[in-house]
């Protein structure tokens, strides 16, 4: 069988707590045959301070820490990772309505029991099995790495003689030393990229309107549009956000009648 794979993050300023913690997810990896990699903070700060979006696929945060809480570092992680697992660790449910708000994926209590902890972590690894299938791209970019899944991508095109610019759904942009020839292929694997000019690709999951010459993306970014494909381009736009619509009403009607058929 194969190993899955998981940088765990935990951050708490009580050593025994995380310690405790520690020993926990290393008996569920073992009786789950998953290979993981857990990295202790005493701090907020400590985490946040060298933080890359997607370096860690599970962060267990506690709310009350000293300076910053575990609540205001979810919402500075939310700004560039959608992705991770944000389970919270507290002694009370005070905060729990704030802290779903930053799109947690649970809340233990502590102390924390085995049972507790397993369950929340076999949740966990069904939607990461899922996750983990999703395409992504894999670049360097001012001395870091990247990782990022292509539905997370808004637009890459060329920026000089063997460079990309990168900009993801944060508008955040990357430059990396590649070819647009390079990322072509890995693009063809799904879609929604759809190439609107000569080195230049946009996720049409995020356009939102094409008009004289130029696309229109989320943000305000604005990418040049081949002039004498302007009409095919905005027709495939509107053919995919029209059969994505399509697809999800068909998909609702679908949950219902299964819903239906159990009572």
């Amino acid at each position: 069988m194969k190993k899955n794979t998981l940088d765990i993050a935990i951050v708490d300023d009580q050593a025994r707590d995380a310690s405790s913690l520690h020993r926990l997810l290393s008996d569920y990896a073992l009786y789950n045959n998953l290979e993981t990699y857990i990295s202790e903070f005493r701090s907020a700060e400590e985490f946040l301070h060298d933080y890359q979006p997607y370096a860690f696929n599970i962060v267990f945060m506690d709310i009350y820490m000293n300076e910053l809480t575990g609540i205001e570092a979810a919402k500075e992680i939310r700004k560039t990772d959608r992705d991770i697992f944000i389970i919270f660790l507290t002694t009370s449910q005070d905060h729990m309505r704030e802290a779903f708000s930053t799109h947690a994926f649970d809340y233990i209590e502590k102390p924390i029991g085995e049972s507790r902890l397993y369950s929340v972590m076999d949740d966990v690894l069904d939607r990461h099995t899922s996750i983990v299938n999703e395409p992504y791209l894999h670049f360097s970019s001012n001395r870091s790495d990247y990782l990022l899944y292509l539905k997370d991508i808004m637009l890459i095109r060329t920026s000089d003689k063997n460079y990309l610019e990168i900009i993801d759904i944060n508008s955040i942009p990357y430059r990396t030393r590649m070819t647009f020839k390079e990322v072509s292929d890995l693009l063809a694997s799904v879609n929604y990229f759809l190439e609107i000019n000569r080195g230049i690709t946009v996720n049409l999951n995020y356009i939102t309107g094409v008009k004289n010459g130029i696309c229109n993306i989320k943000g305000g970014i604005l990418a040049p549009v081949n002039l004498s494909k302007q009409a095919e381009i905005e027709r495939i736009w509107i053919n995919y956000k029209f059969n994505k619509v399509r697809a999800s009403h068909k998909g609702l009607i679908r949950q219902k009648e299964r819903e239906k058929s159990k009572k």
